[in-house]
């Protein structure tokens, strides 16, 4: 079995056969963080995993899971990438920010467009980014177009991949 790529969540190091991500805090709450593996030859069954969350005080709590794998049927192409949907952290955000948006697998580069707008439906800011990699990260400020610091509250941002279009939440809590 090998590692594909990073579908959801923040891409890991990969070192062997162990996925470690790092981060500095994380708020309370459920992270989802999605894999896609190629696995060799015929194998089917139930391909068993284990994790293990730790923190810098030692605390560590082991979590498990289990993967059915069955054959493919038809080889993958670029057309048939797994489809995913963009992916915002830390959601919520309890700073200044700015926070990430992982992008969906796509192929290539593309041009990506990324609105931010109230529950009221005003856009509060927008931008776009060139030649971004399907599957990397853009930076999304916590500010209005003139700079100003968004206040608390939820926002929609709706980005724009070669995908298509996901309006994903953003709660703020400073």
């Amino acid at each position: 079995m090998t590692l594909s790529g990073f579908l959801t969540g923040p891409a890991g190091t990969v070192t062997g056969n162990i996925i470690q991500w790092n981060f500095s805090s994380l708020a309370p709450g459920t992270y989802t963080y999605g894999v896609e593996v190629t696995v060799l030859g015929t194998a089917s069954g139930i391909l068993n995993a284990q994790a293990v969350l730790g923190s810098a005080i030692g605390a560590y709590q082991l979590l498990s899971a289990s993967v059915t794998v069955a054959p493919l049927t038809a080889t993958p192409t670029a057309t048939t990438l797994p489809v995913s949907k963009p992916v915002i952290y830390p959601n919520p955000v309890n700073g200044p920010g700015p926070v990430s948006i992982q992008l969906p697998n796509y192929p290539g580069l593309a041009t990506v467009s990324v609105k931010v707008f109230t529950t009221a439906f005003r856009q509060v800011n927008s931008f776009t980014v060139s030649n971004q990699a399907g599957g990397t990260n853009v930076s999304l400020s916590l500010t209005d177009q003139r700079g100003a610091p968004l206040a608390n509250g939820l926002y929609y941002v709706l980005v724009q991949t070669p995908l298509g279009r996901s309006i994903e939440k953003l709660l703020i809590l400073r």
